[in-house]
């Protein structure tokens, strides 16, 4: 089972903090992101939210291939794109498949089983958060003087990376490279455009302390903050119902309270409203350059939700944490924001 850590701020209570510098700081520790979901109150903004999204994206695309890795150290490629940190790349793989493999800023992880790692030979660490032995992980800073291609130590990473077995690989670079990489390549490349999806929800139910200025905090002095976690989680779990487009939270919705008995949190701050709700939604392999630039363009409504989802597949989730392999693959960071104040109100990290 996943853990889901609430923070408050940069882990300061009370307070906030100014929204771009702590959510470039998050962002940059999560490199390998399918899909960049913002819910907002719906307004004529939405639509410049929508259009300006359309302009981050309509160059960029993902790319799909079947390879060896060894492949992505050929001469064609590896100065270029990979040891250079032009390509960012993973392998498709189930969380418990024998091994995965993930590429970002001229860094390799490798996730293997003992198997793999006894026949692939790769200088590697038992996993940190799995019973002794039972899973290997190895980390290469490939962009280091002595990976240098054709030295002692490329071709030792070359020979081990032949030994694994081919990977389904899911990649992306600028969008000026694309082309490039498609000519460089030693094998066939499928491209597909990022996706962007617009919803609008009509007549939501929606908590009014949403829109109160110093939400989450009422009274810093009278604040308790086990409360204010639990109110955490209660609208964690309220925009998760939002993203599900759940009918409990229609404001026409008459569920028999003996089939579920959900309430709009913290409702003793009164009742909720009703309202519209938008939710735009980016699918792909994001970079969190990417992810930055979209983040950027929510410039204007009153509150603001975030969703950064990681792929289940990947090796590592969170860069400069202990390198640990996934149980379950579910990786993401939440926030609730405050446009017109610059700021982070509240932050969830879900991981291992």
């Amino acid at each position: 089972m996943a853990t889901t850590k609430c923070s408050f701020s940069v882990d300061t209570y009370p307070g906030t903090v100014e929204k771009s510098s702590y959510y470039e700081s998050q962002s940059l520790l999560h490199p390998f992101n399918k899909k960049f979901h913002v819910i907002v109150p719906s307004s004529p903004d939405c639509e410049f939210i929508y259009s300006q999204f359309e302009t981050v994206i309509q160059n960029h695309k993902t790319l799909y291939f079947s390879a060896n890795a060894s492949c992505l150290l050929s001469s064609s490629l590896y100065e270029s794109f990979v040891q250079n940190g032009t390509i960012t790349l993973l392998s498709d793989s189930l969380p418990d498949s024998s091994s995965s493999i993930a590429l970002y800023n001229g860094t390799i992880w490798i996730s293997m089983d003992k198997d793999t790692y006894l026949c692939a030979g790769l200088s590697a660490k038992a996993s940190g958060n799995q019973p002794k032995n039972t899973r290997w992980d190895a980390l290469f800073n490939i962009s280091d003087t002595p990976f240098k291609y054709g030295s002692k130590n490329f071709e030792r990473l070359r020979k081990g990376l032949e030994r694994l077995p081919d990977f389904n690989f899911i990649a992306t670079c600028p969008s000026d490279k694309i082309q490039d990489f498609l000519e460089a390549a030693p094998f066939t490349v499928r491209c597909e455009p990022i996706r962007l999806e617009h919803n609008t929800l009509r007549s939501q139910k929606i908590p009014p302390v949403l829109f109160e200025p110093n939400f989450p905090y009422k009274n810093n002095d009278d604040d308790d903050l086990s409360t204010l976690k639990e109110n955490a989680f209660d609208i964690l779990e309220y925009m998760s119902l939002l993203g599900l487009h759940s009918p409990l939270l229609q404001s026409t919705n008459a569920t028999d309270p003996y089939v579920s008995t959900y309430t709009i949190p913290m409702k003793n701050a009164g009742e909720p409203q009703t309202g519209d709700i938008t939710q735009i939604t980016v699918s792909g392999l994001l970079t969190p350059d990417i992810c930055l630039c979209l983040y950027s363009r929510i410039q204007s409504p009153e509150w603001f939700f975030t969703g950064l989802v990681g792929y289940p597949c990947t090796p590592v989730s969170w860069i400069g944490k202990v390198h640990v392999h996934n149980y379950s693959g579910e990786n993401a960071i939440y926030t609730l924001s405050r446009a017109k104040q610059n700021s982070v109100r509240w932050t969830w990290k879900l991981f291992q």
